[in-house]
């Protein structure tokens, strides 16, 4: 009986130690980078397994990872999960030991349809094993994060091409903050002057305006646009967008261009 009694509460002292071991990953770490182009982002996921023994994770889905980017200000713009459908059914992801395996994804700079500003994003990836070898999974070491700075449009480093006849403007960058903003660039309208709108992609905020470009078609001048945009009008959600284009009797000429202002994330 005392034997019985001991060996009981032997077992009541051990288990729970044994349990605490139940999210250990030894040997299994998830690495993350990526890489900047002119039109995207390539995130190159890395899980390398440097133990003794292979390790075998299950997946309740076909969705192994989720990729989450977020702004210098913490705001979601990239989600990798969000508008994908993922087969239902268990997944078995098998990694060797001393082996590694790679995932690669592509982020188009798109957050809702429209172009993120240039800028540093963190990119951060998390792996979606329901088990490692049967047991829980160490969430720490599932887990990697990385930034990247995205270019603005040709403006990484790289040759852009020559514009052709229908590009009115080119160089364009705007700078500023909470409905004050310059815009800078240059255009070569045919007409010697080209029209500027600002709207939130629902109402237009700034009506049509003209401007007088200082020269026409081919040549190029540099123009400079200060923007006021009332802190009562500015969105709670979504871009301010400012539309350049040049027309004549009420048609379009040329390539218009739209140039995101700022982007608003109210909380959700």
């Amino acid at each position: 009986m005392y034997l019985t009694i001991a060996t009981w509460l032997l077992l009541s002292f051990w288990l729970p130690l044994a349990q605490n071991g139940q999210g250990s990953t030894d040997g299994l770490k998830l690495n993350v980078q990526a890489e900047a182009g002119e039109e995207q982002a390539i995130i190159q996921i890395h899980l390398v397994n440097s133990g003794t023994q292979t390790a075998r994770l299950q997946f309740p889905t076909s969705q192994f990872y989720e990729i989450t980017v977020l702004d210098e200000n913490g705001s979601e713009v990239f989600l990798f999960s969000k508008g994908r459908a993922f087969l239902q059914a268990l997944q078995t992801v098998t990694v060797p030991a001393g082996g590694s395996k790679e995932w690669k994804e592509e982020w188009d700079y798109s957050s809702d349809g429209i172009r993120v500003p240039a800028g540093t994003y963190k990119v951060i990836v998390e792996l979606l094993p329901t088990s490692i070898d049967g047991k829980a999974p160490g969430l720490a070491a599932l887990r990697a994060e990385t930034a990247v700075s995205i270019p603005a449009p040709n403006q990484d480093g790289t040759r852009a091409e020559e514009p052709d006849e229908q590009t009115i403007f080119m160089e364009v960058k705007a700078e500023g903050t909470n409905g004050s903003y310059k815009v800078t660039g240059k255009a070569r309208p045919h007409s010697g002057e080209f029209f500027y709108t600002v709207e939130d992609g629902h109402s237009q905020l700034i009506p049509e305006t003209k401007l007088s470009s200082g020269a026409s078609y081919p040549d190029w001048a540099e123009f400079e646009i200060v923007i006021k945009v009332p802190s009562g009008k500015l969105p709670k959600n979504g871009a301010l967008i400012l539309n350049l284009y040049e027309k004549k009797e009420g048609s379009i000429l040329g390539q218009p261009l739209a140039v995101i202002l700022e982007q608003f994330r109210g909380a959700e």
